[in-house]
């Protein structure tokens, strides 16, 4: 499976709840919308998903997201769907200078039988709160 690249653009202080949808044909990641999938879900059972934002491939990371801390969540395994789910401190602890802020991340999934793929990546944009 093929990473994906899914530009995030999160506005910071605020609740995060986005969806991600795996397909088994295509082996490709779409942001979910429910309306536009013809395709056949991959069954997500047994399945740990990880995710880490960085400010470059080899910095330090300021956000850590996975199954095991429930900042990744799976509803129902068999549906292909994983959402990720950030509480407004989580980009709020993130420090930053200007009015927007550039990352990058990618999820990576270990299936039951313990192989690793990076189903998603791409540009973690934060835009600055001014109320806090």
């Amino acid at each position: 499976m093929s990473a994906v690249t899914i530009d995030l653009n999160i506005d910071q202080g605020t609740t995060i709840n986005q969806s991600f949808l795996l397909n088994v044909l295509t082996n490709q990641t779409l942001p979910y919308n429910a309306t536009t999938n013809p395709y056949t879900p991959l069954d997500l059972t047994g399945c740990t998903f990880s995710m880490m934002v960085r400010i470059d491939y080899d910095q330090r990371d300021v956000l850590d997201a996975s199954t095991a801390n429930g900042k990744i969540v799976v509803d129902t395994p068999s549906s292909g769907i994983f959402r990720l789910v950030l509480a407004p401190a989580d980009t709020t602890a993130i420090n930053f200078l200007g009015d927007t802020a550039n990352y990058v991340y990618d999820i990576e999934l270990t299936d039951a039988s313990g192989n690793v793929s990076r189903p998603v990546k791409g540009a973690f944009n934060i835009s600055r709160e001014v109320t806090r």
